[in-house]
């Protein structure tokens, strides 16, 4: 029953995505030295052989390293591309005797296989990452150096705002006594102000006593007008000759 009801073989594409997967964690790269044919099949999964470069000769170190590396996109020029050069060659030199020292190893377990140095190559990956680091750098650095000139304008702002608290403290006293001042000067002159109408109403008493007595003063005038104007009438009468006579019988 077993044998009749066996489960299905996986379809290509899932054998295909395991073993890519698989690949990707295990893979290495088989470098065929140049001019060699590749075999026709390989006894391990996962290997690459259609590559025809040799990458462990000894060629001249920057002969050789510039193709693997494309140091122009890395961000470095002048001397440090050359040293950058010669460390990429010195590694695989390492590489390249590490190659013939497990050599034997190599061939029992997958063949005849050649190793590249895979952590290198991955460090120098790492490298273009330098340039915007080195950038973040510059902006971290200067913006320390906006936060210090920052401070050192705080520190100028906070001394200037001192002065100017004790500034205004002294024109606040100054301000207090000038309003001490004006607050006299307006008892003073309110003071001055009760005198000068207590005058004045004394000035309107007497003004009011005599319109009184000129009133008065009228009232009698105007009664005595009748007899002033008899008297002015008998003056009238009263002749020059009569006058003298008078005078000499007296």
């Amino acid at each position: 029953m077993s044998a009749e009801r066996q489960a299905p073989p996986p379809p290509p594409r899932t054998c295909t995505t395991t073993s890519c997967r698989a690949c990707a964690a295990t893979c290495t790269w088989r470098l065929q030295p140049a001019g060699e044919k590749p075999p026709p099949r390989i006894p391990a999964l996962g290997l690459v052989v259609r590559c025809t470069v040799d990458w462990f000769q000894r060629p001249p170190r920057r002969g050789r390293s510039p193709p693997l590396c494309p140091l122009r996109a890395l961000g470095c020029t002048g001397g440090g591309q050359a040293e950058l050069q010669d460390h990429h060659g010195t590694f695989q030199d390492l590489g390249g005797q590490t190659h013939r020292n497990f050599q034997p190893l190599y061939r029992r377990l997958h063949g005849r296989l050649q190793i590249l140095p895979v952590l290198h190559q991955r460090l120098l990956a790492i490298y273009p990452g330098r340039l915007p680091a080195g950038t973040l750098a510059e902006r971290q650095i200067a913006g320390l150096a906006k936060l210090m000139e920052a401070e050192v304008s705080v520190s100028e702002l906070s001394k200037q705002l001192a002065l100017k608290e004790q500034e205004l403290a002294v024109a606040s006293q100054k301000a207090e006594g000038v309003l001490q001042e004006v607050t006299l000067k307006a008892q003073a002159a309110e003071k001055v102000k009760a005198q000068v109408q207590k005058v004045k109403d004394k000035a309107q008493a007497i003004v009011d006593e005599i319109e009184g007595d000129k009133k008065v003063a009228e009232s009698k005038l105007e009664a005595a007008k009748p007899a002033l104007a008899a008297a002015e009438a008998a003056l009238q009468t009263i002749k020059p000759g009569g006058y003298s006579s008078w005078e000499a019988a007296t």
